[in-house]
């Protein structure tokens, strides 16, 4: 996360219960929606492809921005 951001700092929160396990990350510096490509000028995939992932273990993933944070949300079944 702190790679494409203006971000310092990445809040992490793990948590577990018998429903499953809960992974929350967010920072406090995301990038304008249309900011500037990486240095191979891709402007990423990688949501669709956590969001692939983790559907494919029965979870959903949800992302989104907030003013200036972005929060990245994955759900896991344990079961």
């Amino acid at each position: 996360m702190l790679q494409h951001s203006r971000a310092a700092v990445c809040e992490t929160d793990l948590r577990s219960d018998a429903s499953g396990i809960r992974l929350l990350l967010r920072n406090h510096g995301a990038l304008a929606l249309d900011g500037p490509a990486d240095k191979h000028g891709r402007r990423g995939t990688g949501l669709a492809g956590l969001g692939y992932r983790t559907h494919t273990l029965g979870g959903t993933l949800v992302a989104g921005r907030e003013d200036d944070s972005f929060t990245v949300e994955a759900l896991l079944p344990t079961a």
